[in-house]
């Protein structure tokens, strides 16, 4: 599992990339970026893709 801190960092990556998404929870971010190994570029992907933009 990655460091907190290194986790928390992706995840302002991510809601860098997609700032729509700043209501949605650091938690349920995480979850995602756990499911796809930690990737940005596969978990901003995926909010794309599921319509979460």
């Amino acid at each position: 599992m990655p460091r907190k801190s290194t986790m928390r960092d992706n995840v302002n990556v991510v809601r860098s990339r997609l700032p729509h998404l700043s209501d949605l929870s650091r938690e349920k971010i995480e979850l995602v970026l756990l499911y796809y190994e930690s990737s940005i570029d596969e978990t901003v992907e995926a909010f794309k893709r599921d319509g979460a933009i």
